[in-house]
């Protein structure tokens, strides 16, 4: 067995501003990166922009990241492809492997496994913080079983392999929203076809799509909008806006309930479900495939929204959450792409005693959007529809890139799994 200390440096660089005199830092805090899924770093001016008080830890490529805060939370990772001027958060530790006996891909797995974060968990909950925490001496004290050179190479490029398909499968869901947003806006927020048109400006390939909108424009009480659209409301475009049950949860995985912690991401992430005993009540509550999901409450998640594209399974919402059914598939989308730019909306919206608010069902039906020809929101949602759809089975892909994770390389570790060839690998 060999300590962790014996192959790793921890915390080995501090950002110094009078010495490395930075003009901007990319920054990621411990939210921002969860089992090796990094959403963003935040850019910032060293002279114009607050820096975080705990932007204080400088990382290079393949260093690993782990969050000395509640280790189960499993916020680590391992970083490739870095921008110039990475700092990461204090509340993490960041440990470089310097020894030639193994890879970083090798300490990334071993650390991010399950009953690593979990032992380093239970040690946090000892620990004399009001929440679990570690120190980094609690990681570099772990002790690792070095196995064969060739098992270690093999974890190392399986482990490069299974990320790369999870960063390819992310970075195309980011381009699907990118598109989708971007034509929505092109459409029927910039009204850029229209404009054309006035301008007699058409294009020959798009003459189609262009005779399909307006050539003027009117005024309404909503402003210039084209010549007959009109200006309605949310609820014009529905069957039904439902608020969720309220459900007795159980540990009896009989019929899942989305929470508000499931809507994120503009996803709904079905593995947060809870789960609750049949009722009759909840006959006419499981979701349809293109329901729209939006948070009603709670500070930090009132005004999320998600698109609901389930599994073979069937699934209701809890009373945090209403449900918006569009009158068919395309009024769902088109609510969708109008829903995400109406965040503030929705919040000032909302009423009840700060840290209480709720979004009535019936206010949120209220909302203004301009309404298209239905031609239009049907073409719309034809372009973007199977989009929505490929970008789902990415994110089941990924959920089950990082089950293989947790059952392969545990496995590796402890010998159960002997790699004696990787010739060809």
């Amino acid at each position: 067995m060999t300590k962790l200390e014996d192959l790793c440096q921890i915390n080995p660089e501090i950002y110094n501003s009078k010495k490395d005199n930075w003009e901007e830092i990319n920054y990621l805090d411990t939210s921002n990166i969860t089992e090796n899924i990094l959403k963003s770093f935040v850019r910032l001016n060293v002279k114009k922009d607050k820096i975080p008080s705990r932007a204080k830890r400088k990382v290079k490529e393949n260093d690993i990241i782990f969050s000395t805060v509640r280790p189960s939370n499993k916020h680590y990772g391992i970083l490739k492809n870095l921008p110039n001027n990475v700092l990461v958060s204090t509340g993490f530790s960041v440990i470089r492997v310097i020894s030639e006996k193994v890879n970083p891909n090798f300490i990334y797995e071993y650390l991010s496994q399950e009953r690593i974060t979990s032992l380093l968990h239970s040690i946090g909950e000892d620990s004399q913080s009001s929440y679990p925490a570690i120190n980094p001496n609690d990681i570099t004290s772990l002790n690792i079983k070095i196995p064969s050179s060739n098992s270690i190479k093999f974890i190392g490029r399986l482990s490069n392999l299974i990320q790369k398909k999870i960063d390819i499968n992310i970075s195309a869901n980011n381009i699907i929203d990118q598109v989708s947003q971007k034509l929505f806006n092109s459409w029927f927020v910039n009204f850029d076809v229209v404009r054309e048109n006035v301008r007699n400006n058409s294009l020959k390939q798009n003459k189609k799509i262009n005779s399909l909108f307006p050539g003027s424009f009117e005024k309404s009480h909503h402003g210039e909008i084209p010549k007959g659209w009109s200006v309605g409301s949310i609820s014009d475009l529905t069957t039904s806006i439902e608020k969720g049950i309220s459900p007795k949860y159980t540990e009896n995985k009989n019929f899942p309930v989305v929470n508000q912690k499931c809507v994120r991401d503009l996803e709904v992430n079905l593995d947060l479900c809870k789960f609750t005993e049949y009722k009759k009540i909840m006959e006419n509550k499981f979701l349809n495939n293109f329901d729209i999901l939006v948070n009603s409450m709670g500070v930090g998640t009132l005004g999320r929204v998600a698109l609901f594209i389930g599994r073979n399974k069937k699934y209701v919402v809890d009373g945090c959450i209403n449900v918006v059914k569009g009158t068919d598939i395309s009024s769902s989308i088109y609510i969708f792409q109008n829903l995400l730019k109406k965040t503030e909306e929705i919040i000032n919206l909302s009423t009840g005693s700060t840290g209480q608010t709720t979004l009535k069902k019936e206010d949120l039906g209220k909302l203004k959007i301009i309404i298209p020809s239905k031609d239009l929101i049907n073409l719309y949602s034809d372009i973007v529809k199977n989009l929505f759809i490929k970008k789902n089975i990415n994110s089941l892909e990924i959920k089950k890139l990082l089950l293989l994770r947790k059952q392969i390389f545990p496995k590796l570790f402890s010998g159960d799994l002997e790699i004696k060839n990787i010739n060809g690998f």
